[in-house]
């Protein structure tokens, strides 16, 4: 019992050291999903700007060709000509809105997705960076308590000369 309560110092400090490396990881695991997630989102936004756009372009030819069908026989008059042109200009400008206001909200999650992945990096980098440091303030004391007390050039054989 008595070799297990010397032990838990060292035990704290392998704790010490791993726990914030792990919290890290875990946390950059979590940003990467969450990443992943906006660029689903991403993907949809421009799958219904599409569908949007289509849409679009499917009622100004609807309205073009109901605009035919009421002029009859000045369906060849200029003014007529002229007005379906505008309905179908119309429908291309709604369609290509759509598309741009889909592809905006797509690179703007696609944007969210970056700056979760950056800062999922920076936690398991400051994790690591956590960890170390842990490690390096704790290797002295668990050395000196369990490896002898250290190396010294005195004691090599070399005669203090470094």
């Amino acid at each position: 019992m008595a070799d297990f309560m010397q032990l838990l110092p060292a035990v704290s400090a392998v704790f010490q050291t791993v726990g914030p490396f792990a919290g890290g990881v875990a946390q950059r695991r979590e940003a990467d999903a969450e990443a992943r997630q906006y660029e689903v989102a991403a993907g949809q936004s421009r799958a219904a700007a599409q569908r949007d756009a289509a849409e679009q372009r499917r009622q100004a030819r609807f309205v073009q060709s109901r605009a035919q069908a009421v002029a009859g026989g000045g369906a060849g008059d200029i003014g007529v000509i002229n007005r379906i042109a505008d309905i179908a200009g119309e429908g291309e400008y709604r369609a290509l809105t759509a598309l741009y206001e889909g592809e905006d909200r797509a690179a703007g999650l696609e944007a969210q997705a970056r700056a979760r992945r950056y800062g999922g990096d920076r936690a398991q980098t400051a994790g690591l960076m956590s960890g170390a440091s842990s490690f390096l303030e704790q290797a002295p004391k668990m050395f000196e308590k369990y490896g002898g007390g250290g190396y010294s050039f005195k004691r090599s054989g070399y005669g203090g000369r470094y």
